[in-house]
């Protein structure tokens, strides 16, 4: 069985797979986490939903 710094090559490969698995899930979090944001944005420039929008009150 062949070694690359000091580990069998399969244990290797098997690290390399796992932390490829993460990195992905990592900018997939990152990629929603953005559209989240900008979704909140858009919202708030079509709504008006900023502290000087203007509010339904009813009258008493």
């Amino acid at each position: 069985m062949s070694t690359f710094r000091g580990l069998p090559t399969s244990t290797r490969q098997q690290q390399r797979i796992f932390v490829d698995a993460i990195l992905r899930r990592l900018v997939c979090e990152q990629e929603i986490a953005m559209e989240v944001v900008c979704t909140n944005i858009d919202n708030i420039l079509l709504l008006g939903s900023s502290l000087r929008a203007p509010t339904y009150q009813p009258t008493a």
